[in-house]
């Protein structure tokens, strides 16, 4: 996490909530929260603190007057780039001499459980994703 603190992050979730953001904007917030497993009053206040920063901006959604909708800034988008080359070092540190071969074997094998999971919450949730992949 060290290495998104000078790009004003102050967790690795918010990283992870500008990717998608990125990806799916305009996002409803509650839709972004649900789509981290992050409970709501926390969720709330990590985009209300990058609301803050100039990563997102927020407004009314026209379809449903009561939901606010975020979207990626310029801003945002530059600590998004940022954050891959931070990650890429951290990466390349970790796993830089693990033959690509054997990697994909794991993300083969995790599959299933990151499919369970998400599809167990979002049945607990009531919550119809609005992307297949994030």
């Amino acid at each position: 996490m060290t290495e998104m603190k000078p790009m004003g992050l102050t967790s690795f979730d918010e990283f992870l909530f500008l990717l998608t953001v990125q990806k799916t904007e305009p996002i409803r917030k509650k839709d972004l929260i649900y789509m981290h497993f992050i409970e709501i009053s926390s969720g709330i206040l990590m985009i209300d603190r990058m609301v803050k920063k100039g990563l997102l901006d927020e407004k009314t959604d026209e379809l449903d007057k009561r939901s606010r909708l975020v979207a990626i800034t310029v801003k945002g988008k530059k600590v998004v780039i940022d954050g891959h080359k931070a990650l890429d070092t951290v990466y390349s540190d970790l796993y830089g001499d693990m033959p690509e071969s054997a990697m994909l074997v794991c993300l083969e094998q995790l599959g299933p459980l990151l499919d369970s999971t998400a599809k167990k919450w979002n049945n607990l949730k009531k919550f119809k994703p609005i992307v297949k992949d994030v």
